[in-house]
């Protein structure tokens, strides 16, 4: 894809994602509203990297705002046409709204409004996006780098070696790959934390996982003519695993293998 057809289809998609949005900010509760930060990939694209075609709106909520996913959604459904409703609500994951917006264009945004555990880490910062009068608020770059890596290890704590309700998703290690080369490499972003991050869990996320099956998504991906080569999985893994200081093992070889690879003694005429 060109940079002028990237430049097309990244505008045109703006054009949708606000339309959609001005449908649905404005059913928010005001105060709630002034609290609530635009994340994820679109945050990413539209106010920084501009390195994907990145559809859904994930608007993070700090914990104890008191917010209701199932009172919010009562409000949108009774104004706006929505699908695919979805809402969570447990100790762990909190509050979850999911959603998508059908527009006459054929378009279908998906909107999320997420409580935050998170939110703490890194201030809110204005967008300079304004949606039917309402100031869209974000994070710096580094607070969503921040969101990505805990993509991965989800809620786990410093000392996990594993994720705990993270995602494996070809979108999120093609973030980290731009992410790691445009803002900072992974291992000095994460010493830069304000806390401890679980570094050996984000690592054991990262060895389990499943690249093979994330590979077609990933070629899928509509990047930036810059960011072409993160298409590729195994360019996205050896960079990351690099990054990490990680080595990848080769698998091991099966009897079969060991079989046929053992010296043939050669033999004579019988």
């Amino acid at each position: 894809m060109t940079t002028d057809a990237f430049s097309r289809r990244f505008q045109a998609l703006i054009n949708s994602q606000d339309h959609a949005a001005a449908l649905v900010l404005p059913l928010v509760d005001a105060g709630l509203m002034a609290q609530v930060k635009l994340c994820g990939g679109t945050a990413l694209s539209r106010f920084y990297l501009q390195h994907r075609i990145s559809y859904d709106l994930d608007f993070c909520i700090p914990e104890g705002m008191g917010f209701n996913a199932q009172a919010l959604a009562d409000r949108i459904a009774s104004q706006v046409k929505i699908q695919g409703l979805e809402i969570t609500h447990n100790a762990i994951k909190a509050d979850q709204l999911h959603f998508s917006v059908p527009l006459s264009s054929g378009d279908a945004i998906k909107i999320s409004f997420v409580e935050d555990m998170y939110a703490a880490a890194f201030p809110p910062l204005p967008s300079g996006l304004t949606i039917g009068g309402i100031a869209v608020q974000t994070e710096s770059v580094q607070g969503l780098y921040h969101r990505k890596l805990r993509t991965v290890v989800g809620w786990a704590d410093r000392d996990a070696t594993l994720p705990q309700g993270g995602r494996q998703t070809a979108r999120d290690m093609f973030d980290l790959y731009v992410l790691s080369q445009s803002v900072m490499p992974l291992k000095p972003f994460i010493e830069s934390l304000p806390y401890a991050f679980p570094l050996e869990a984000f690592t054991g996320g990262m060895a389990v996982m499943p690249w093979f099956e994330i590979a077609e998504e990933l070629a899928q991906t509509i990047a930036s003519p810059q960011w072409q080569s993160g298409c590729d999985v195994s360019a996205v893994r050896e960079h990351l695993f690099n990054e990490l200081g990680m080595v990848e093992l080769p698998p091991e070889p099966t009897a079969e293998a060991h079989e046929q690879s053992a010296p043939r003694h050669a033999r004579g005429p019988s």
